[in-house]
């Protein structure tokens, strides 16, 4: 029951929200490419999914900090932002082939209590997170930067605007480059994306 209402709620917020999901997902895929690289033979993390996972964190640190020296100049746009993370996804794509393989045996054999529930409280949060109205407050902050970077193709790093508007490097970088890619939807699946894999690397962590 869990995985159907799973694959509807999916299937609507893909059919809806094709290019938000599309632009989320290539983000989050290049990042766990690069991060891997980085972080596949460290000996600190035991298990698979802490490994991707951090990895994927790794990589988005890697993404951002790109990103954010990128904006200095005018060269942000959507086409050269998907082309540099399917570069990233191209060349590192036997090491990522060969760590989603090992992650998704894992997750084919069973589920934990702890994962089921995280996946249906994921299920539920996306509903409330693509609801227009919803979490605008927290949502509005975060976007000025990458809209005026999708306006003008970068963005002008004036202390003039650093009391009124978040310019932490994190939501900067990251949030432009979705934005860039997938609009106000996209950074908000990316929200979630990052909330629930935070979840799970800690529910591993707890039952290994």
């Amino acid at each position: 029951l869990l995985f159907y209402v799973a694959f509807v709620v999916f299937f609507i917020v893909a059919a809806k929200h094709s290019e938000a999901l599309t632009g989320s997902v290539i983000f989050l895929v290049a990042s766990c490419a690069i991060g891997q690289t980085f972080t596949e033979r460290s000996s600190l993390l035991v298990s698979p999914i802490q490994k991707c996972i951090f990895a994927t964190f790794f990589g988005i640190c890697l993404n951002t900090f790109f990103c954010w020296v990128a904006l200095h100049f005018k060269v942000n746009y959507a086409y050269s932002h998907i082309a540099f993370y399917l570069c990233e996804i191209l060349v590192f794509r036997k090491r990522l082939l060969s760590f989603g393989n090992r992650v998704s045996d894992i997750f084919q054999s069973h589920l934990s209590i702890g994962q089921m529930t995280i996946l249906l409280h994921a299920v539920l949060m996306l509903v409330y997170q693509l609801v227009p109205g919803y979490n605008f407050d927290d949502i509005i902050g975060h976007l000025y930067v990458p809209k005026v970077v999708d306006l003008l193709g970068k963005y002008s790093f004036s202390p003039t605007y650093s009391s009124a508007f978040n310019t932490a490097i994190a939501p900067i970088g990251s949030y432009s480059s979705v934005y860039l890619l997938s609009g106000e939807y996209g950074v908000r699946l990316l929200n979630v994306a990052l909330f629930y894999l935070c979840f799970f690397a800690i529910e591993d962590f707890a039952r290994k």
